[in-house]
């Protein structure tokens, strides 16, 4: 298990750990789905070491005596009040998703797409760009705003395969899909059927958060296919080689425009009838090839981490 630093943010506790001239910062998250930790895995992998957590939702909290360089990366913002983030923290916007959904951590009702777009918000956005972002309706909304944004897909992407020439297990993963559908798979294959969830409870500490993400990709990694639901289980599964099935129940669209063309999708009542593109027993390799957007997101992280001793 990963060891992990004490977060920095409202209501924690401060470190004095932000002591190196430039520091580097992960973000970490209070949420009921660990598709976000496994965004900040992602994140770690371009980092030479985390001197620090940051809520995702408090990086306005951010008060440490020295900077700290930060990817910022995955969907923003239950809190969105609390932007822009401390001047303590230097930010890298990529695969930066602004979302337009009040759900209902997000105490104040404010919607992120139109509170960062306005004011001292997007000031720091403008400041920042370009924006690379993970969807193509945020390019289109930062355009708007007049702030230089680009399509850089999402940095899950680019996981290395956390057990480099392990073999594939005879197994068959159904990640937050519903009975009827974990039925049929199990109907299709005679693999073994791993049932796995990303629901977390939103008061689990962050080294439980890792783990927990840690572990889900050490299976994914190894399975056979993966059938899922959520979208961070799904890109992972293109990264690693892994045969994946995205059950497409996404009701804020928007989301995964420019995404879900990389993947093999298919509704639940597809499936349930049939009429999914997929061979059970002998899964074909993913059809979409990530590699140009992979190795143009680790170029970009990897750059700006190399550039650790300038102040940006």
């Amino acid at each position: 298990m990963t060891t992990l630093p004490r977060i920095v943010g409202q209501h924690l506790i401060p470190m004095q750990i932000f002591s190196q001239p430039m520091n580097f910062a992960l973000l970490t998250y209070r949420t009921r789905n660990i598709g976000d930790d496994i965004q900040s895995v992602a994140a770690r992998q371009y980092l030479p070491r985390v001197d620090g957590l940051v809520d995702r939702e408090h990086l306005n909290g951010f008060a440490a005596a020295a900077p700290a360089k930060i990817i910022l990366n995955g969907w923003f913002a239950h809190r969105p009040e609390n932007w822009p983030p401390a001047p303590g923290l230097r930010p890298l916007f990529v695969s930066f998703h602004l979302s337009d959904e009040v759900l209902p951590l997000n105490v104040r009702g404010l919607s992120a797409a139109r509170h960062l777009l306005q004011g001292e918000p997007l000031a720091y956005l403008r400041a920042h760009a370009p924006i690379g972002c993970r969807d193509e309706v945020t390019v289109a909304r930062l355009h708007a705003a007049g702030v230089p944004a680009y399509f850089s897909g999402c940095l899950t992407l680019t996981l290395q395969d956390p057990c480099p020439g392990a073999p594939r297990e005879d197994i068959v993963c159904c990640v937050d899909v519903s009975p009827a559908v974990r039925q049929h798979v199990a109907a299709q294959t005679d693999a073994r059927l791993v049932t796995l969830s990303h629901a977390i409870d939103h008061e689990a500490p962050a080294a439980v958060r890792f783990a927990r993400a840690e572990a889900a990709l050490a299976t994914y990694a190894r399975a056979q296919l993966v059938v899922t639901s959520r979208l961070h289980c799904a890109l992972p599964c293109l990264a690693f080689g892994t045969p994946v099935l995205f059950v497409d129940a996404v009701k804020d669209r928007y989301r995964i425009s420019g995404l879900l063309n990389l993947l093999n999708h298919a509704t639940e009542a597809d499936v349930l009838r049939g009429a999914a593109d997929i061979d059970w027993r002998t899964p074909a390799a993913n059809a979409a090839d990530i590699s140009g957007m992979a190795a143009d997101l680790r170029q970009r992280c990897q750059a700006f981490v190399a550039s650790q001793d300038r102040d940006p």
